[in-house]
């Protein structure tokens, strides 16, 4: 469910979409996908890499699959701050 969620959230938010794809990757490791999931994933990685470098990209996704499970559910739902940037 996460993985669609950042796959249709690709283009309206390049930077939330590459965190919570970091984070589905690393949580769904060695899971079969559906031709049409892999099509979309493929679609949305392509609207990634349009939107932002390759670096950022990837540090993006590296966060992600660094997320506690409340910070990968608070991006999920829209929370904007990414979590280095809350105030502690």
């Amino acid at each position: 469910m996460l993985g669609r969620i950042a796959d249709l959230v690709a283009a309206v938010d390049p930077a939330a979409a590459a965190l919570l794809l970091g984070a589905v990757e690393t949580i769904s490791a060695g899971i079969v996908r559906p031709e049409t999931q892999l099509v979309e994933r493929a679609d949305a990685l392509a609207l990634l890499a349009g939107a932002l470098s390759e670096d950022r990209l990837t540090e993006l996704h590296r966060q992600g699959s660094n997320l506690s499970e409340r910070d990968l559910v608070a991006c999920a739902l829209g929370d904007r701050q990414l979590p280095r940037q809350r105030s502690q």
